[in-house]
């Protein structure tokens, strides 16, 4: 008696597990506050180090120290986000100071607000007070956002060099004014209140768009006095026409009736 032997079935292989697609988290955001802060914990340690790489425990301490000076902000900074901040604020650095340098000494100090403590730092001198630092940022943020919304109530329904234009004019005439201003403190004129520099500069883009339609409306009417002159020439040059084929016309069936009106000779 033969024994029937059944072979085991094989095992169904395992179905691969799909990867999830790996969502890139966005860089945190930095305040004012923080970024200074930073900064001048990475300045004590790093000078205490003298100047040395800085190891995992040391930007733990430089994250502490921001955390300690601002307590209000949730979460925390880490260590890892503390050395990518300064990372880039001293690549940012390096940039500001070549174009400060190939701008030349009468250009000015660059407008970014940690210039003057990241150079402060690389150079070796004393921390710059923070409080100018936070007044300048400040006031420069201050007035971006009021050009800004002053140019988007006024040239929203414009084209984008409409906008252009107007919005370079009104920067140069609110830096005149602001110049101005000081002079106007120093002699006391009440015409150094913010309300006339902002009655300025809506002068300024008003007068501007005033131009540009003007020129929209001259524009126009060349464009449609050549259109008229090429269409007169247009009609001109039809009734030219027309009036060779009628003459020529006129003049073949003229040659027929002579024809026919001619005696027959008599060898004919």
């Amino acid at each position: 008696m033969a024994a029937s032997s059944s072979s085991p079935s094989p095992s169904p292989s395992p179905r691969p597990i799909a990867q999830q697609p790996s969502r890139r988290i966005p860089p945190p955001c930095w305040s004012h506050q923080e970024t200074v802060a930073l900064i001048d914990a990475y300045r004590a340690k790093w000078y205490s180090l003298n100047r040395g790489n800085l190891r995992a425990s040391h930007w733990q301490e430089v994250a502490d120290s921001v955390g300690r000076t601002c307590r209000l902000v949730s979460p925390p900074k880490t260590s890892l986000q503390c050395r990518h901040k300064i990372e880039k604020l001293r690549k940012r650095y390096r940039t500001e100071k070549q174009r400060s340098l190939a701008a030349g000494p009468h250009a000015g100090p660059p407008s970014w607000p940690y210039f003057r403590k990241m150079d402060s730092m690389e150079i070796g001198g004393a921390s710059p007070d923070t409080s100018d630092d936070d007044d300048e940022f400040d006031a420069r943020v201050g007035n971006t956002r009021s050009l800004h919304r002053l140019l988007l109530n006024g040239a929203g329904h414009r084209s984008g060099a409409s906008a252009a234009a107007a919005s370079a004019g009104v920067r140069t005439k609110v830096e005149e004014r602001r110049n101005s201003g000081g002079d106007d403190l120093k002699r006391g004129s009440p015409s150094s209140s913010g309300f006339d520099a902002v009655a300025s500069a809506v002068r300024m883009v008003g007068d501007g768009f005033m131009r540009i339609e003007k020129m929209k409306m001259e524009i126009a009417k060349e464009t449609e006095r050549v259109r008229m002159d090429m269409e007169l020439k247009r009609t001109e040059m039809i009734i030219e026409s027309q009036q060779r084929i009628f003459d020529v016309f006129l003049e073949g069936f003229g040659g027929k009736e002579r024809a026919k009106r001619m005696p027959l000779s008599p060898e004919n």
